[in-house]
């Protein structure tokens, strides 16, 4: 009798190591696909990668054949049921940058919100770009349309396909004037500057509210 009890209690301690052991490895795996995914989605390392709604800006801009439809267009693209307009500012001719021998540009942000992942939405928008007749020919030069992510929540987005904030919005007027026309007091998520105060910081862009 005392034995069958032994046999039994030592086949359960067997058991439970290997059901332990299972378990850590089952951990080590999980970690290690978590890790990975964290890696590809690291872009929102503030805790931002979520299902969540998030208010993001976009700049659009035109220089080639009619600049206003194009801008008009490519809301009118842009608006589905994961991606909503909550606002849009005034439109905005300003002088090129870059590439001077070109046609001034057509400028205008967008205020959205929206549910879809920051490289989701590139990838949305890189298809309205180039169903619009985006060409992508010449660095700064002409183009039908141009849509930037400027701004996705206070996320801060680093991978190779996007940055986030865009990495040169502050250094444009361009975009600076319509954005402050929509939110001044919105504060960029790495300075923690308004978008008044960084608009009053550039100087020197010829930027005309139509």
């Amino acid at each position: 009798m005392d034995f069958c009890i032994v046999r039994r209690v030592g086949g359960l301690l067997r058991n439970a190591r290997t059901i332990t052991s299972k378990c850590r490895a089952d951990l080590a795996a999980w970690s290690g696909s978590r890790s990975c995914f964290e890696r590809q989605d690291a872009i929102l390392p503030h805790g931002e990668a979520d299902s969540s709604v998030k208010i993001i800006y976009l700049g659009l801009g035109s220089n080639v054949g009619n600049r206003e439809a194009n801008l008009r267009k490519a809301l009118q693209e842009l608006q589905a049921r994961d991606l909503r307009l909550r606002q849009a500012s005034s439109l905005y001719e300003t002088e090129p940058m870059g590439l001077r021998e070109q046609r001034w540009f057509l400028n205008q942000v967008a205020e959205f919100e929206t549910e879809l992942p920051p490289l989701q939405l590139l990838k949305r928008i890189h298809g309205i770009e180039k169903r619009l007749g985006r060409r992508r020919v010449v660095v700064n030069g002409p183009r039908t349309i141009d849509i930037d992510i400027l701004l996705y929540g206070n996320a801060v987005v680093k991978t190779a396909e996007l940055e986030v904030p865009h990495p040169r919005y502050r250094e444009r007027r361009f975009v600076l004037a319509p954005l402050a026309e929509l939110d001044a007091a919105l504060k960029d998520p790495e300075t923690g500057q308004t978008v008044a105060a960084l608009l009053d910081a550039v100087r020197g862009q010829v930027v005309r509210r139509l």
